[in-house]
């Protein structure tokens, strides 16, 4: 049998097999016709849904008005769907329920349907997954950091297939995962189903570029392709099974229907299935809801579609910091998105890529004093680099949409963004594409700043246990796990400045220790010359503040206590350094600046 003869048999017995697993519990592909023709009572704030048990068939809940300021209005826009708002229930006032699916399945969006037609909240399971509605909710809502509150009407979670690129990567996985249906849901569950071969194409979109970016076609071909296609077509079918063979209450639902003249249908009959009273469906709720369902934040679009939702100023006061606003020398000086939002896409894209822990957030700070433009960042939740009273992060407009070409650089950690190690970085690496990320995204256009690999590895390891700006324990610096930690560190600093020295064609390298000194300016120039940044000469006063200032503490790590290297952790990390400083000699770039280096208990002279 060929090769494609035995894709297609997979994908037909594939089909099969989850047409059979929902038939044996009642569910059919083929709509049925509403069950609900006349949906009276307006859904009210002081008793939002009423949940009715299996067995007893009676009132269990009334959501009550106390549902405080965490409110969204999602059609603020449509004078006739304006007033909806979406809230919070009374926490611990609802039982908990799986919105599960395969990512790529388009969860978010139903998500942002079961919102708006309820008036209640869903939540994620998932740390740091964004709201389906991202306008106006400022990161106050509650429910991602705490997905068991027993506030929201149903919890987005994609179990093992998180993040699946190999099918033993699942196996492993679901070891943890295979009893959540139970242990967490207590048999609860809606799973979202959508064509495998749509989904495997926006999977690899988002293992590659994230949320809301589509990879270049080069990622759907190939050995790595096949292996990934191979994954999804298992763990699909694999997760579905599992499901829908567990579940006691709940039901599948399917995503080609919300798409259709099915949709009304489709959600009556989800909301049926977690005994939701259907009297409480407001129609207005409900054409609402179907007239804005294709303005969703979340779907895979281009350029164009993302900037639909930004928020639209012809000014640039919401769009404005002044950095130095308690200096009377340089408080006039701001710094702000460049030009108009109408004229975003106007900046080439920039990354200032470093390891973790070598001080890139503070020299943003010290690029956007010079430059008077923000700077970006590629890594969701970033905050930006001055914390400034009275401006918050969803003013600025940068962190959403790093791909806006309204930001002078971004913040790009590539595949040395991970906390665990070397088996994950290279994962990244080589399985994710990031070692692509250079000419894809960038169009090999870089700044590297290298700071001395022997102070990166405790900042590193500070970040890796206690956040930004917190500070490990003294037992974090010894023992089995901190040789690992060396190791990698010593390893992958070296690799990630190599590939990207060999690979960079416009940009350069700067350095920490030299922007600490007193050739900070000189630095500075170096980079913005090496950017082509107009105008030139740079703005002297605005220099002398950026420096005057550049001790800020914003986002520096506090109550540091100094340590030492064994000899032999030393001796990795000067073997790094020196293939690092051959890589820099052969490009005839600067040199890395060991004479500021402090090697962290070697007294000796040593030749680099």
């Amino acid at each position: 049998m060929s090769k494609d003869k035995r894709r297609c048999f997979a994908r037909v017995t594939t089909c099969l097999v989850i047409s059979v697993s929902l038939f044996g519990l009642g569910i059919v592909l083929v709509p049925a016709k509403p069950k609900y023709h006349s949906l009276p009572s307006q859904l009210s704030v002081k008793n939002a849904t009423t949940f009715i048990s299996n067995d007893k068939k009676q009132s269990i809940l009334s959501i009550k008005a106390s549902l405080n300021s965490r409110i969204t209005y999602p059609w603020k826009g449509d004078p006739s769907c304006q007033h909806f708002p979406i809230q919070m229930a009374q926490r611990n006032s609802l039982p908990k329920w799986a919105l599960t699916s395969f990512p790529g399945s388009g969860v978010t969006w139903v998500r942002q349907m079961i919102e708006t037609l309820t008036g209640i909240y869903t939540g994620s399971i998932h740390k740091g997954d964004p709201l389906p509605f991202r306008d106006n909710n400022k990161g106050n809502m509650g429910i991602t950091d705490d997905p068991f509150c027993g506030c929201t009407i149903i919890d987005k979670d994609h179990e093992a297939t998180e993040g699946v690129y190999k099918r033993k990567y699942y196996l492993q996985r679901l070891k943890d995962y295979s009893n959540i249906i139970n242990t967490t849901y207590n048999f609860r569950g809606i799973l979202l189903l959508r064509n495998p071969m749509d989904v495997v194409f926006a999977h690899q979109n988002h293992l590659l570029v994230g949320k809301f970016n589509v990879a270049s076609e080069d990622a759907f071909r190939g050995p790595i392709w096949d292996e990934l296609v191979d994954a999804v077509a298992f763990t699909w079918a694999d997760h579905a099974i599992r499901w829908i063979e567990q579940m006691k209450q709940g039901t599948a639902i399917f995503y080609e229907h919300f798409l259709g003249d099915n949709a009304q249908h489709e959600l009556e009959r989800l909301l049926d299935a977690m005994n939701y009273n259907p009297q409480t469906i407001d129609p207005e709720r409900m054409r609402c809801l179907l007239v804005h369902r294709n303005q969703s934040e979340y779907k895979r679009s281009n350029k164009t579609r993302i900037k639909e939702f930004l928020p639209k100023t012809k000014k640039h006061d919401k769009l404005v910091s002044y950095p130095w606003k308690d200096d009377p020398t340089c408080k006039k000086f701001t710094v702000q998105v460049i030009k108009y939002l109408a004229e975003r896409d106007s900046l080439p894209k920039w990354a200032l890529t470093s390891f973790p822990g070598s001080g890139v957030t503070w020299t943003r700070q010290m690029i956007e004093g010079v430059s008077g433009i923000y700077t970006g960042s590629i890594h969701e939740q970033d905050p930006p680099p001055v914390q400034l009273e009275g401006v918050g992060f969803d003013q600025l407009g940068i962190r959403d949409d790093p791909f806006c070409g309204c930001t002078i650089i971004d913040k790009d950690h590539e595949a040395t963004i991970t906390v665990d190690g070397m088996v994950d970085y290279f994962r990244l690496l080589y399985i994710e594409g990031y070692s692509d990320i250079i000419r894809k995204v960038y169009d090999y256009r870089g700044v590297l700043l290298l700071r001395n690999p022997m102070d990166v590895v405790f900042t590193y390891r500070h970040w890796q246990l206690a956040g930004k700006v917190g500070t490990a324990p003294q037992e974090a610096f010894r023992g089995p796990q901190w040789n690992k930690v060396v190791k990698f560190v010593a390893y992958a600093w070296a690799d990630h400045a190599i590939r990207w020295i060999e690979q960079i064609e416009k940009g350069t390298v700067i350095f920490y220790e030299e922007l600490l000194g007193r050739n900070a300016s000189m630095e500075l120039e170096r980079l913005f010359d090496a950017m082509d940044f107009k105008p030139r000469p740079l703005n002297s006063e605005r220099m002398r503040c950026t420096l005057d200032h550049r001790d800020r503490t914003d986002h520096k790590r506090l109550n540091k206590s100094w340590m030492p290297l064994e000899e032999e952790q030393r001796l990795l990390f000067i073997e790094s350094i020196h293939r690092v400083q051959q890589s820099l000699r052969r490009r005839k770039w600067p040199q890395l600046p060991v004479h500021l280096y402090d090697l962290h208990g070697l007294y000796n002279q040593t030749n680099f």
